[in-house]
């Protein structure tokens, strides 16, 4: 028997999709509705609502529902928020994470997702924007060998690849030009390449090789074979403080870096933070980041929910000390296991950023155990930036 919780009424023919995690440890899925904002469930009975709703779309719409199903344990990332309603953005995922129906045509378009096969980009004309290494040739896609999809993001794939002369390997990100102009990206692309272009640190990633075709811009950077903070913390539900404490310390040298060059992240959550084969860490993914001066602020209000500062969730103005609060948030997450202030609802999340203190889980009731020293450094984090 289906039971179901009231909490707001949607009209059926107003669901555009639905986004559900694969992850078996996730029921989380995402009711994408473009008039209004999306909606971000968990449910014991997730698969047994999801499919009402497909019948009864079905039967209004006479067609199908499109179901969307993603690897990720949260899904965040596919939430389109009020804010991100306004300026037009939508987080519906690619088309290759689209799960087909039986009686569904293959179009062109997708077939090579569907198949599991890769696009032949090598076919594609490009030219060289950009390498670190000026003594080499003028190297373009055609340079490259692409040996598999290793992520997808809301802007493009990300790609295994190796360099042909070489045999090096390489992660290789691959931005779409019309979303980005659609979602108006351009400028954030362009700082995001000035800042990996001069990322000389050892816990920043930093570009290789730009190019670009007709139709999109290649960041070609070193491959993390050790792969996302974000899955450690899943996997293992939290962390040692030594362990913590390790990943922290080099988060701190990655901030502080950027800071001295007058940038902020703006992002800093585990999905971001990438590890090579020997456990060290870095800071990835620039799109958020923005150059800004001691004396000025930022009133963008950007991020992940759960990471955001108090001052971007209110939009007082904000600099680089959101980053720091990210950081305290980050600790928090990894000694218990999730943020301190997350919630299904999103809205609520923000009110109890805005409002709330930070809560240590009971060691006794959780059989989790925080260090005096761990709570003072996240407190005065948090203390820091509320006063």
């Amino acid at each position: 028997m289906l039971i179901v919780e009231l909490k707001r009424r949607i009209k059926i023919k107003d669901i555009a999709a639905i986004t559900k995690s694969n992850s078996k440890e996730s029921m989380e899925f995402v009711l994408h509705v473009p008039t209004e904002y999306d909606y971000r469930y968990t449910s014991d009975q997730r698969d047994e609502i999801i499919k009402v709703i497909r019948e009864a779309y079905l039967i209004i719409a006479g067609k199908n529902l499109p179901l969307y199903g993603v690897p990720h344990l949260y899904l965040k990332d596919f939430v389109t928020s009020e804010s991100d309603a306004k300026k037009k953005i939508k987080r519906i995922p690619e088309e290759g994470f689209r799960i087909k129906e039986q009686n569904e045509p293959v179009n062109e378009e997708n077939k090579n997702d569907i198949l599991g096969t890769l696009p032949n980009l090598q076919r594609t004309k490009s030219h060289s924007l950009y390498q670190k290494n000026k003594t080499e040739k003028e190297t373009m896609l055609k340079d490259f060998k692409i040996i598999k999809i290793i992520g997808k993001g809301n802007y493009g794939r990300v790609y295994l690849v190796e360099r042909i002369s070489t045999g090096n390997v390489y992660a290789m990100k691959e931005l779409r030009k019309d979303v980005l102009i659609d979602t108006d990206q351009i400028e954030n692309t362009r700082i995001e390449k000035e800042i990996m272009k001069n990322a000389n640190h050892p816990f920043l990633i930093s570009l290789d090789y730009v190019f670009q075709t007709p139709g999109k811009i290649f960041f070609v950077m070193k491959l993390m074979r050790g792969g996302e903070l974000f899955t450690l913390i899943s996997r293992e539900k939290r962390f040692t403080e030594s362990r913590a404490r390790f990943y922290t310390a080099q988060i701190v040298l990655a901030l502080t870096h950027l800071h001295k060059n007058n940038i902020i992240y703006r992002d800093l959550k585990g999905e971001n933070i990438l590890l090579d084969e020997d456990g060290y860490i870095c800071l990835a993914d620039f799109g958020l980041a923005r150059f800004l001066e001691e004396d000025k602020r930022a009133t963008s209000f950007c991020g992940t929910p759960e990471y955001m500062a108090p001052e971007v969730v209110l939009s007082k103005g904000h600099n680089k000390a959101v980053d720091w609060w990210g950081l305290g948030v980050l600790l928090y997450e990894m000694l218990v296991g999730i943020p301190p202030f997350y919630h299904d609802n999103q809205l609520t999340m923000y009110q109890y950023i805005t409002s709330r203190a930070v809560v240590f889980p009971d060691p006794v009731k959780h059989k989790i155990s925080v260090s005096p020293t761990a709570k003072d450094l996240i407190l005065r984090v948090h203390f820091f930036l509320t006063t």
